[in-house]
């Protein structure tokens, strides 16, 4: 499948599911995404915590949503994102569970 036809599906899965950003991928298309499409980013939005027990995702750009301890909101994490990610790319955020994630997605569909 070319990454058109990708964003194509993940475009027509985020609309059947009321979501307010351009789509929604599986996992399996969001690595084809990142290993093929130019430039395309891939956002982890675990906490520190997170990357370092659990692990590190190689080349992957780590900008925490919520903060460990407490789990308090990252006031800077929109311009993390700004100063770290080019708005012409494929930017993609994954966490655990996809809660994360998905509120990272429409944080950043606001800008």
């Amino acid at each position: 499948m070319t990454i058109d036809e990708i964003l194509g599906k993940a475009r027509e899965r985020a609309e059947q599911m009321g979501l307010s950003y351009a789509g929604a991928l599986t996992p399996r298309e969001a690595h084809d995404i990142w290993q093929s499409a130019p430039g395309a980013k891939l956002i982890d939005v675990r906490t520190r915590a997170e990357w370092d027990y659990v692990g590190r995702i190689p080349g992957a750009t780590e900008i925490e949503l919520l903060a460990y301890p407490g789990n308090q909101s990252n006031p800077a994490f929109l311009q993390e994102l700004e100063q770290q990610v080019d708005k012409e790319v494929v930017v993609m955020f994954i966490c655990r569970s996809g809660a994360r994630s998905h509120n990272a997605a429409m944080l950043a569909t606001r800008v």
